[in-house]
């Protein structure tokens, strides 16, 4: 999905990546591996207060398309 969003001019990122419990400043190391999960495959969005609808309904477009 991101490569099939970057080709159509739409910009996305992995978010929270790796997941904040694994960063090296965190000396309480715990089991969380549903944050592991995730982190490894969640897609922020382009989110900005002046995203037109119409050009929301083209990233829904593009995402449903390619599912």
């Amino acid at each position: 999905i991101k490569n099939i969003l970057k080709s159509n001019g739409i910009e996305s990122r992995r978010y929270f990546f790796p997941a904040l419990n694994s960063l090296k400043y965190i000396s309480k190391k715990s089991s969380t591996p549903n944050a592991d999960s995730l982190a490894g495959r969640i897609l922020c969005l382009p989110i900005y207060h002046s995203l037109k609808e119409s050009e929301q309904n083209i990233v829904i477009k593009l995402i449903l398309k390619n599912l």
